[in-house]
């Protein structure tokens, strides 16, 4: 978002390690730490802005979670959002970027979503379904992971006609996938799996007649075969064992993909700071990569918005 011109003047997060690392990064932001159901407007002195953005948490709409939807605790996590909007009052934000899984959209037989819409009707929007974007990071910006999430813009009556977000991006060349693996570095051991272990060998057998900087990804009991050029989605799961992680073959052995190799897939800088092993574990890194929203992404919708705004709107201070 500040890259697209914008300036942050407040975010809340409930887990820990992730507030350690947005410190990191993020140093100057105001932080609101805790359960987003006892944070208010007035109790944390929140400021009104012109865009609020967030994710509610997807694993009750995913496909790879339970599917309960709004009977999950987690999924009416989503009307805490309304709440903070009803406290802005006349105040309240002009537009509204919520992200979350595909499946939300089919969920239900379409109940999630025609919930989700209604609701942000009711605080004052103009949102309808073909104002819901499906965002390929690999498809719509070049990046060699298959990463589609979900993103529902809606624009606030008082300010705006209309709505005018929807259809799809353009198709971008993917990227080479060598770009972004780096087969000559030398890594601690904690990285490579034998092929001699029970999972190692099916992994192994999997990738030692294919091309140089080829993965595959084990899921549960067996290695699944990936398509050349590709990393399967990055999930939170990596952080938990050896389930749904990438393995590549380099120089030494087998071995997962590291935490700089998979920040580079979902598309952050450089430059992008976390904290040593010694700080913080490498599961609960991987945990927090596989979570996030790719940055490539997220700065493509942001800037969409930025100009929208910019059009309506004669202010050079736009905040989120």
């Amino acid at each position: 978002m500040e890259k697209a011109g914008f300036n942050t003047l407040w975010a809340n997060e409930f887990n820990n390690d992730c507030l350690d690392v947005y410190k990191l990064n993020f140093p100057n932001t105001k932080l609101v730490p805790g359960d987003i159901r006892e944070v208010s407007v007035s109790s944390a002195d929140l400021e009104p802005v012109d865009v609020l953005h967030g994710g509610f948490p997807c694993q009750s709409f995913s496909n790879a979670g339970n599917r309960l939807g709004f009977q999950d605790e987690r999924g009416r996590l989503f009307f805490e959002i309304i709440r903070l909007i009803e406290e802005f009052g006349e105040e309240k934000p002009k537009v509204l970027l919520l992200e979350n899984a595909p499946n939300l959209m089919l969920g239900d037989n379409g109940d999630w979503i025609d919930t989700i819409i209604t609701e942000l009707q009711l605080c004052g929007y103009w949102v309808a379904k073909h104002n819901c974007l499906i965002v390929d990071a690999m498809r719509h910006c070049g990046l060699p992971q298959r990463r589609e999430r979900l993103f529902i813009i809606a624009t606030s009556q008082d300010h705006f006609l209309d709505n005018p977000f929807g259809g799809s991006f353009d198709e971008t060349e993917r990227e080479d996938i060598a770009e972004f693996l780096d087969l000559t570095q030398k890594l601690p051991d904690y990285y490579y799996l034998s092929p001699d272990n029970r999972f190692g060998s099916k992994l192994y057998e999997d990738l030692k007649n294919k091309p140089k900087n080829s993965l595959s990804q084990l899921r549960k009991t067996f290695a699944r075969s990936v398509d050349y050029g590709i990393c399967p989605t990055l999930t939170a799961n990596m952080g938990q064992g050896g389930h749904n992680v990438p393995f590549l073959i380099d120089h030494k052995g087998l071995r997962k993909l590291t935490e700089k190799e998979c920040l580079k897939l979902q598309g952050f800088p450089d430059d992008y700071v976390i904290p040593d092993p010694e700080e913080m574990t490498r599961s609960k890194i991987y945990q927090m990569i596989g979570n996030s929203v790719s940055p490539r992404v997220s700065t493509k919708l942001a800037a969409l918005v930025y100009d929208y705004l910019h059009g309506n709107i004669n202010d050079n201070k736009l905040a989120v």
